[in-house]
Formats: structure tokens, C-alpha cells, sequence
């Protein structure tokens, strides 16, 4: 919408002058905002505890034993692509898998200091 404002009503020096003044106002905010982040210090999270997430896993371990397909769709929200690759092997072929698991929910659960954790749903 602003680009066709801007064709509409065509260029000027007032216009220029304007958009000069804004782009000063939001380099200034970006100044103090990285300012007051850095005064703040970096963000501390708290690892949750080994038996928090053995609680989660467990859950969602449960939730694949009784309803796999759902339990498939929630897996999928903490586990990245697994990437299959070749690798040359004198005793045949061979696979490399790479993956990541994303935790990061139970990092925040504990954070937030709910204690609970859950695979996102009723069991």
C-alpha cells in the first residue's frame, strides 16, 4: 500500500525529509534497545531436571504404546528431519543418520516453574 501511495503522490523532499527523520527515530530505538540488552545480561535458563524430561519422554512414550498415530504427529513437533546418508564401508553399505531433538518445552515448562510436563495431550 505504501509503495503504491508513494507512485500516486510521487516523490518530493518533504517526503525525503520525513522518511530521514523516521529512519534516525528507529536507529535510536535499536540503540537503546541493544543497550538495555546488554546491561540486562544474557537470558539464564534452567536445564530442567534428568527426571523432568525421563516424565516428559515417558508420557510421550506412552502416548505412541496407545495411540500412534497421534503420538507420530507429536514426536514430529520435537524431532527434526532424520537425514540418511551414505557412507562407503569396506563390509557393505552403511548410513549415517543425523537428527536433532527439540526440547525446548520442557526447558520453558521448567522456567516457568509449572513442574508439570506433558506429551500435549490426554493420555
Amino acid at each position: 500500500n505504501l509503495t503504491e501511495a508513494l507512485a500516486k503522490a510521487g516523490w518530493s523532499e518533504a517526503l525525503a525529509l520525513k522518511l530521514r527523520e523516521e529512519e534516525a527515530q528507529l536507529a535510536k530505538v535499536k540503540a537503546e534497545q541493544r543497550a538495555t540488552a546488554k546491561a540486562a545480561g544474557p537470558a539464564i535458563r534452567a536445564v530442567p531436571a534428568p527426571a523432568v524430561i525421563a516424565g516428559y519422554l515417558e508420557n510421550l512414550f506412552t502416548l505412541l504404546d496407545t495411540d500412534p498415530v497421534r503420538g507420530r504427529e507429536i514426536l514430529s513437533r520435537f524431532v527434526a528431519p532424520v537425514v540418511m546418508t551414505p557412507e562407503a564401508a569396506n563390509t557393505g553399505r552403511r548410513y549415517r543418520a543425523a537428527g536433532a531433538l527439540n526440547l525446548s518445552y520442557i526447558v520453558a515448562a521448567a522456567s516457568a516453574g509449572s513442574g508439570k510436563s506433558s506429551c500435549a495431550g490426554r493420555i
